[in-house]
């Protein structure tokens, strides 16, 4: 995961072939449509950078930022934030790899 505020994250995939790290820095989305070797923002590779904010914030920005439905307990907030993201792996990384139908 990527940080770039303190609350704040992203997912970064790393997909090689090999059983070591990949040198392929420079990959696109069409790259992780193939699943080649390389480095990816799961979102972005999906078609949103999306972060997930577990802090309240008032940024205003291009990105798409999770929140979640209320910041008053912070179980709901590791709860939401738990299963958006667990959604994502399924939908955007175990389906589309085999590793789940």
């Amino acid at each position: 995961m990527a940080s770039w505020r303190v609350g704040e994250f992203t997912i970064n995939v790393h997909i090689s072939s090999k059983y070591e790290p990949t040198s392929n820095f420079e990959v696109w989305k069409e790259d992780y449509d193939v699943f080649s070797d390389g480095y990816y923002r799961l979102p972005v590779a999906l078609g949103e950078d999306k972060w997930w904010c577990l802090n309240p914030t008032s940024l205003e920005s291009t990105l798409s930022y999770w929140r979640p439905s209320s910041y008053e307990s912070e179980e709901v907030i590791i709860n939401e934030a738990i299963d958006d993201v667990c959604l994502m792996l399924e939908n955007g990384l175990f389906k589309k790899a085999g590793f789940i139908e």
